[in-house]
């Protein structure tokens, strides 16, 4: 029988996890916002700030298809699903990836093909049970929560820029990847920081599209950031944006975006010929936050909690507007942020496994040997990691308070995912450079 080396991993990877979160699950609530979610997920209503509309959606079919066990059950069983297949989708990708990174170099030989399948099965697998059994994902995995079902989004989001990364005629699979960040972003908010970094991947397989993707942003980014400082923004738009307290973010983040958006101009000598399709990515973004207009119409009917009075208009628009929400306090002192880098850096790096550390800063080391689409790919996946960790860090602000900053951690879980992925390239060099004739021959005769 053919080995489906993309269908093989994703089933062992979630099947295993799964099997764990099931003898894990809590059979009542557990302590925090799990009884809030439960019953939001009953009725379909708002649960807890923010909403979640995407979650709620999701979890509302578990707790009515379920047949056995009580709602808060059913629902903690709906994080557990979504983690599963969070897991099952980085092993899928690891071995769909891998290919290219072991096609992407010459300086070892390559395994036999049914033997590089196999490499890549177990790469994949040992990848996506490594992130799934972190203890804050893990955590999360048990509690009815939307964090899990974000995640799995993102992940999604990778798969799909896989599919299209090799052929980027293939425009069907980069609209699936921007339509399930968009839903990821509705569901778990603090991935917006992974958007820049996505944008540098889409970079990396179509140049004229990031290049034109990167002027439309400079161009909304700094705008807006004009607009608040020298204008007066909408209530309602600030409020969404958070524009009062984020505009230095935006500020630095324009400025990034032009540069390279001017970089990428000067190199490839145009600029604008994917204009069209850089809109209609950025217009389908913005059409999946549209799912924030199910909080209002759920709030006009019975929800188990109400933030706010959706049957008038001022409680609909502040609803929208998210304005009964703490505005974010972004940290991005110099001196306050490197102290938050070595006291909180390390900590998010461990959570994920020193023993899987190894193999992601293996890949990581040799990043430079690889060319063509490996090499691409690789570059991508790592400036995506670093620029959404000093995001989310510098947005986040964590204290110094120890208790505070564990808080914090499961925020990090689509960091930990794209560590994950490179461990998994690390396991495949690893294994492929043990597994050629003559270390095998060496081995026996010694």
């Amino acid at each position: 029988m053919r080995l489906n080396s993309q269908r093989m991993p994703f089933l062992a990877a979630s099947g295993a996890t799964l099997l764990v979160y099931w003898f894990s699950l809590p059979p009542h609530l557990t302590p925090g916002m799990s009884g809030a979610y439960a019953t939001g997920a009953a009725y379909a209503g708002i649960s807890h700030p923010t909403g979640d509309p995407a979650w709620t959606l999701y979890a509302w079919l578990f707790s009515h298809l379920i047949p056995v066990g009580n709602l808060a059950w059913r629902a903690s069983l709906a994080s557990a699903c979504a983690a599963s297949i969070a897991c099952g989708l980085i092993a899928s990708l690891v071995a769909q990836t891998g290919g290219w990174i072991l096609g992407g170099q010459t300086r070892f030989a390559r395994l036999p093909p049914t033997e590089e399948n196999w490499l890549r099965t177990v790469a994949g697998a040992v990848a996506g049970i490594a992130f799934g059994v972190t203890p804050g994902f893990w955590r999360k995995a048990l509690t009815p929560e939307p964090h899990t079902f974000g995640i799995m989004l993102f992940c999604l989001t990778l798969a799909c820029l896989a599919r299209w990364f090799p052929n980027p005629d293939r425009r069907r699979w980069l609209l699936a990847a921007v339509f399930a960040y968009g839903v990821a972003l509705v569901s778990s908010p603090h991935l917006f920081a992974a958007a820049f970094g996505l944008v540098l991947v889409l970079l990396m397989g179509d140049c004229a599209l990031g290049r034109d993707l990167f002027g439309f942003s400079a161009i909304l980014l700094l705008g807006g950031v004009g607009w608040e400082l020298f204008g007066s923004v909408p209530t309602l738009l600030s409020n969404l944006t958070q524009s009062y307290a984020m505009w230095g973010v935006y500020l630095c983040v324009g400025i990034v975006a032009a540069l390279v958006a001017a970089g990428a101009t000067v190199h490839s000598r145009q600029l604008g010929t994917q204009w069209h399709w850089g809109a209609a990515l950025l217009l389908a973004l913005f059409s999946c936050v549209s799912l924030y207009l199910f909080l209002p119409i759920s709030s006009m009917t019975n929800p188990p909690m109400n933030w706010s009075y959706g049957r008038e208009v001022e409680g609909f628009l502040a609803l929208i507007g998210r304005a009964q929400y703490e505005q974010i306090d972004p940290g991005f002192e110099f001196g306050t942020f490197g102290v938050q880098m070595t006291k909180f850096g390390p900590r998010i790096l461990f959570d994920f496994g020193l023993l899987f550390l190894i193999p992601a800063g293996l890949t990581v080391a040799l990043i430079r040997r690889w060319k063509g689409l490996a090499g691409r790919w690789m570059g991508g996946i790592l400036l995506l990691a670093v620029t959404m960790f000093l995001l989310l860090l510098g947005c986040l602000s964590p204290p110094p308070d120890a208790a505070y900053r564990d808080c914090l951690l499961p925020f990090f879980a689509g960091f930990h995912v794209l560590l994950a992925v490179l461990s998994g390239y690390g396991l495949l060099i690893v294994g492929t450079v043990l597994g050629r004739p003559g270390v095998k021959r060496e081995a026996g005769g010694s």
